[in-house]
């Protein structure tokens, strides 16, 4: 199966009856277009006797899913009708469940060494040919490739622009494999890094260095048919993007510059600060990201009662300016375009309350000409993708579990995804903002 046009079922997660759906219809389409293409190669006797075969197994899969629809409602009728006499208390809704591999059983197939170009071409071949992903080892990072498909129908124009994908608190390629086949289907290629083991590995968010992402900027940009080249950070990984975009900034101020392909930066659902970094326990503030042997300053608000989006803003307000004053961003020594788009009802942090402040700083520095900032009222930490999403996702891997409430509803929380997509594929394509908030 090519799993990048299977995107909800990646990684074997629960899907609701609505993203079934949407995958049945997808389908149902896709055999239309193979039997059109199909029907066109053969001579009329054999159009007519294929055309009433194929109808019959059209209308079979349509027939299944509404069958399938009308089990589940009666169904459900029936298990009302059972309660009513004796009305108890409902259970809670259930997360979703995503299982997370670890390290060492992530990927079955090797890294390809980036350093060979040879090697790199033979491994795209190969991953073109197969249907498959691409893997490097980049900069020092595991790293897999997201090709658009280039052959049969769902074949189309690879754009110029290529985007490397950094995840948020877990560092691996989970938003990667969710992320990367949507934007190869959009014709971007694009490139995830894992740069650290969130859950359960050894190499925590502690002292990442942003030089290896700008070293992926750089390779990234040597490709075939690569012309410019946007870094995407989600939550933890949109701080990586921002500072990846300093980098950027101080290789062009260098002497001879720093020859680059770095176009944008895009940071969804972002924090305005660099936060601490993941110590031995939660109340450990250590530094996260460094740059040139320097630690960026973090802020110092992790002992708190309750980690909330709510807490965390009271406890920047309480904590001394300069040390929050240290620990802002600095979006303005960024030289290139940013599309900023957070989110009102996220709970893992205040994202929209960022994106504001990130706009503001921009703003006071006289370098808001560039940034373009949406924020989403109704849309949780998961605003990233297309398509429904849940509020919560209950997390699952080798030695442990947790349940993550992202705030929003699934019917907001898709609005705001679809509509930030749009944003992003505008993004990208460097076309006029649309007016917006």
């Amino acid at each position: 199966m090519d799993t990048s046009f299977y995107p909800y079922f990646l990684h074997n997660r629960a899907i609701s009856a609505a993203e079934s759906e949407v995958v049945m219809q997808r389908c149902v389409g896709v055999w239309k277009q193979w039997i059109i293409a199909f029907v066109g190669r053969l001579s009329s006797q054999s159009v007519a006797m294929l055309a009433s075969a194929s109808l019959g197994l059209l209308m079979a899969g349509q027939g299944f899913a509404q069958s399938a629809g009308a089990a589940r409602n009666a169904a459900a009728s029936a298990r009302a009708a059972a309660s009513a006499p004796q009305p108890a208390a409902s259970a809670p809704v259930q997360p979703p469940v995503l299982v997370v591999a670890t390290t060492a059983t992530a990927v079955a197939l090797p890294f390809v060494n980036s350093e060979s170009a040879d090697a790199v071409a033979a491994e795209i071949a190969a991953a073109q040919r197969t249907r498959r992903h691409a893997q490097f080892t980049v900069a020092g990072m595991q790293s897999r490739m997201y090709l658009p498909p280039t052959r049969g129908i769902r074949a189309v124009r690879t754009q110029p622009t290529a985007v490397i994908l950094l995840g948020g608190t877990d560092g691996q390629l989970i938003m990667a494999d969710l992320t990367g086949p949507q934007l190869a289907e959009a014709g971007y290629l694009s490139l995830g890094l894992h740069y650290h083991d969130g859950w359960g590995g050894s190499k925590k968010l502690t002292g990442i260095d942003i030089e290896p992402f700008f070293e992926a900027v750089k390779w990234l940009g040597e490709q075939k048919g690569v012309q410019r080249v946007v870094v995407l950070g989600e939550s933890r990984g949109a701080e990586a993007a921002i500072l990846t975009g300093l980098a950027a900034a101080r290789a062009d101020r260098a002497q001879p510059p720093a020859p680059h392909k770095l176009a944008g930066i895009v940071a969804y659902v972002p924090s305005a600060y660099v936060q601490p970094g993941v110590g031995p326990t939660p109340n450990d503030l250590v530094p996260s990201w460094r740059f040139r042997g320097q630690n960026f300053p973090t802020l110092p608000i992790f002992k708190m009662p309750t980690f909330s989006s709510e807490n965390l803003l009271k406890a920047i307000a309480a904590a001394p300016k300069a040390d929050i004053d240290a620990a802002e961003l600095p979006v303005e020594a960024v030289n290139v375009p940013m599309l900023v788009l957070g989110a009102d009802a996220d709970r893992i942090w205040p994202s929209g309350e960022f994106s504001r402040r990130i706009a503001a700083r921009a703003k006071a520095n006289g370098k808001d000409a560039n940034l373009r900032v949406v924020v989403y009222p109704q849309s949780g930490h998961r605003l990233l993708g297309t398509g429904p999403s849940a509020p919560s996702q209950t997390y699952r891997w080798d030695g442990g579990s947790f349940t993550a409430n992202y705030g929003g509803t699934e019917a907001g929380n898709q609005a705001a995804r679809d509509a930030a997509w749009e944003e992003l594929l505008c993004f990208l394509a460097q076309c006029t903002p649309k007016p917006g908030n």
